[in-house]
């Protein structure tokens, strides 16, 4: 149905008003106007129901009562009226602007759009505050944590359909990106631990970013044009398959070769090895140089940390390791001489793969789980239930991806 409304004109005086003045006025007067007109658009709607009075049982439906509902839209809190009918026959009752406006529904899908764009990055209740402030929307900050816990399962549903058709079915996902044989994929691995407070300890946040394509923007700064995240609180192996297959979908199959970065943590290289047929395993140099580190760490050690790193940088894991051996720490190292040592052993794959390759950071992944966990997870006094973390997580990650636009105009659109 077409609504019309109109909207009229605007006029106040400025002439004793500055432009800061004059702004602030127009931005008041328009926002009545939208609030008058998001009131008008529901009358019309429910007269244009109202004009069908006819029930399924032949009956005629009557108007039984009326009372005021509350929304929140993007002008400001509304009063909208809202007609019931009855059937006198068979008793059926219907609410004709309850097509248009969802029962139970107190806030537009903008409204909660906005609500959570805010809440990505300060706490719920500071967005509901700056939310009202923006827009004049009213929203507390229970009920933004509780559209954020909503809202996760939706965000990545398409990609864990594919993911149990492609582990259950043995359906292939396709290729997003179709990339040669002289392109190369990389993929980092890492986790990142959020407070848990149901426990009072931590869980972790499983977070992967993949990219071909590194460009450089700036003198020392290159971006990666195409990288695309994953995050989730799932366990390691339903984790490993929902990533292989956004892999597949990035073109893991049609590149010529494939690096998956990781700590050295075991499930992530149980990932490598059952997920990623084919992929060359880098251990992370940081973390590697930060193991060593904790052994070598005095200014004698110096010469040997050298030594060392460079035996890895060459890929030969083995020279790292006799030098390691014949090095004889303190009493207080020795227990972080002999993990260093199965560090070294239970990755030595990840390392003389350094020769294969002239990547060795996983910096794109530490600063994914950097912008999708830390920064707001984090932080005094912050803790968090697994289903709102959720949430929060895949919001952010749909930031983190550059999808949160296309994201919320499939939902509007859907809606």
């Amino acid at each position: 149905m077409i609504v019309r409304i109109d909207l009229g004109v605007l006029e106040f005086d400025v002439s004793d008003l500055t432009a800061s003045q004059a702004d602030a006025r127009l931005h008041e007067l328009v926002r009545e106007r939208e609030r008058t007109a998001f009131v008008e658009m529901c009358a019309q709607f429910e007269a244009s129901g109202l004009s069908e009075r006819s029930c399924e049982c032949g009956g005629e439906l009557k108007v039984k009562d009326r009372r005021r509902r509350t929304v929140s839209t993007l002008g400001g809190q509304v009063e909208v009226s809202v007609r019931r009918l009855r059937c006198p026959d068979c008793g059926a009752q219907v609410r004709p602007l309850d097509v248009f406006l969802a029962p139970g529904r107190r806030h537009t899908l903008p409204v909660i759009e906005a609500g959570l764009y805010l809440a990505t990055d300060i706490s719920y209740a500071k967005s509901a505050g700056a939310l009202a402030k923006l827009t004049g929307a009213r929203i507390s900050h229970g009920q933004l944590q509780r559209f954020a816990e909503a809202e996760g399962p939706r965000i990545d549903a398409e990609l864990h359909r594919a993911a149990d058709d492609l582990y259950g079915l043995g359906l292939d996902p396709g290729e997003i990106v179709t990339r040669t044989k002289d392109d190369t994929l990389v993929i980092a691995i890492d986790g990142g631990a959020v407070p848990d407070r149901a426990t009072g300890d931590d869980f972790e946040a499983k977070v992967a970013v993949l990219y071909g394509v590194r460009t450089q923007v700036s003198k020392g700064r290159h971006a990666l044009v195409d990288r695309v995240g994953y995050a989730g609180l799932e366990d390691s192996v339903t984790f490993a398959k929902r990533v292989s297959t956004l892999a597949i979908q990035h073109g893991m199959r049609s590149a010529g070769r494939v690096l998956a970065i990781g700590d050295g943590a075991g499930w992530i290289r149980r990932m490598i090895r059952d997920f990623l047929p084919g992929a060359i395993y880098l251990l992370d140099l940081f973390h590697l140089k930060r193991r060593i580190r904790e052994v070598l760490c005095e200014d004698a050690d110096a010469e040997l940390f050298e030594r060392v790193v460079g035996a890895c940088v060459a890929g030969d894991p083995e020279t790292a390791l006799r030098l390691l051996v014949s090095h004889s720490p303190g009493p207080e190292k020795i227990e972080a001489h002999r993990k260093l040592l199965r560090y070294i052993k239970t990755n030595a794959t990840g390392i003389a793969n350094y020769a294969r390759s002239d990547l060795f950071g996983s910096g794109c992944v530490e600063k994914g789980v950097d912008l999708i966990v830390s920064r707001r997870f984090k932080g005094l006094g912050r803790t968090w239930f697994k289903p709102g973390a959720l949430g929060m997580l895949k919001l952010r990650m749909l930031r983190f991806n550059g999808q949160w636009d296309h994201y919320w105009a499939e939902r509007l659109a859907a809606a």
